[in-house]
């Protein structure tokens, strides 16, 4: 257990190192400057808070920066919306000849937006009227007719339908450049990952008896998926294996008042397969980021091999038996805290679970690696 302890505890401390030199987010600003550090955006604002290494935050509106993103790419980018209006920041879509954004309008609603061809501002495209936009931005293409009404039903008012729509025009109108769809957009980002680690289970008296718990470490490894955004909300989903182990010392029982005493001890011994799906908040710091989760979680048990312990004091050997507890299928809930380090995307975490049915909770430190 301390050699366990001690590797989580080396990795971190050489992670943390390079995340000090290392930050994921950067912003662009009017000047040309490119500044990183943790950014995050407030929609209903239009404002970006970026946060610098030992420092305190500052705040960038779409006239005083170009752009924000992380190692991926832009997340948002500062248009002006027609010719004489103020710029607003926008999610890219597509890139091309003609470009696609979105953004939301001032009660909050998403809207797209055409950029025309060599051109610095953006078209809105209206919801209840969009070939307006489509007949000025999108002229000479004799694959789609914007003055029929069935246009609008071919491509819905939607991110995917309108990116399918640009560049099928790019592709009609410009064949020799290129028009790029991108898939992680709007500030989400999805990532893969594994995680390993150790756990202790102590279960209710009721279902082992009445014998003092042991200490006696189990184990788990799986692959989990986190979509996250620049709000610090997430969601998370695992598929873990995990070993389920606990032991419970000897006590006297009953025996029909023979001339010899009998003790009972317990072994818990199964595995199963756990299914939770946790919200998480990430805490707004630099290098370390702390954050929380909580969530249900479902298992699926199986190679169940708990046993009660039988010692009669005039016998030299136990006897074991099945232990049957009703170990099926079971539904819990699960919470944690933890760090994440954004370079490499290393997680150590601690984490209850609690299972309903048979009453069970469980300890587990995880250490976790995203792709």
């Amino acid at each position: 257990m301390k050699f366990f302890y001690t590797i989580v505890f080396s990795i971190l401390c050489i992670t943390h190192l390079s995340a000090q030199r290392l930050t994921s987010d950067f912003l662009v600003t009017s000047a040309g400057d490119t500044l990183r550090g943790q950014v995050s955006f407030n929609k209903r604002l239009q404002e970006v808070r970026l946060k610098l290494p030992n420092q305190s935050g500052q705040t960038f509106t779409p006239t005083q920066a170009i752009a924000y993103g992380d190692e991926t790419g832009p997340i948002r980018v500062s248009k002006a919306v027609h010719r004489q209006a103020a710029p607003k920041f926008l999610v890219p879509l597509l890139r091309g000849p003609v470009s696609l954004y979105s953004g939301e309008n001032a009660d909050g609603e998403t809207r797209y937006f055409l950029q025309p061809v060599d051109s610095a501002y953006v078209v809105e495209i209206q919801p209840r009227t969009p070939r307006l936009a489509y007949l000025r931005v999108m002229p000479g293409c004799a694959k789609l007719d914007f003055s029929n009404l069935i246009i609008e039903s071919l491509y819905r008012y939607n991110a995917g339908s309108l990116q399918q729509l640009v560049q099928t025009y790019n592709t009609c109108r410009f064949p020799q450049q290129a028009s790029n769809k991108l898939t992680t957009f709007g500030g989400y980002r999805t990532h893969f990952g594994v995680k390993a680690g150790l756990n202790t289970t102590r279960f209710s008296e009721e279902v082992t008896g009445l014998g003092q718990p042991k200490a006696k470490l189990g184990h788990q490894a799986g692959l989990f998926l986190l979509v996250s955004s620049k709000r610090a909300w997430g969601l998370q989903a695992e598929v873990t294996y995990a070993k389920i182990n606990s032991e419970y010392t000897p006590v006297a029982i009953y025996n029909g008042y023979a001339t010899y005493t009998t003790t009972r001890a317990v072994e818990i011994n199964y595995s199963q397969i756990q299914l939770p799906f946790l919200f998480r908040y990430t805490l707004p710091t630099t290098s370390w980021r702390p954050y929380v989760n909580a969530g249900p979680a479902y298992s699926f048990n199986f190679n169940r091999k708990s046993a009660e312990i039988f010692q009669d004091s005039d016998k030299p050997t136990p006897v074991r038996r099945p232990l049957k507890i009703p170990i099926s299928n079971s539904i819990g809930a699960a919470a944690g805290v933890g760090i994440l380090l954004p370079k490499p995307q290393l997680s150590v975490e601690g984490r209850l679970d609690y299972v309903f049915d048979p009453a069970r909770m469980t300890l587990r430190l995880d250490v976790g690696l995203a792709f």
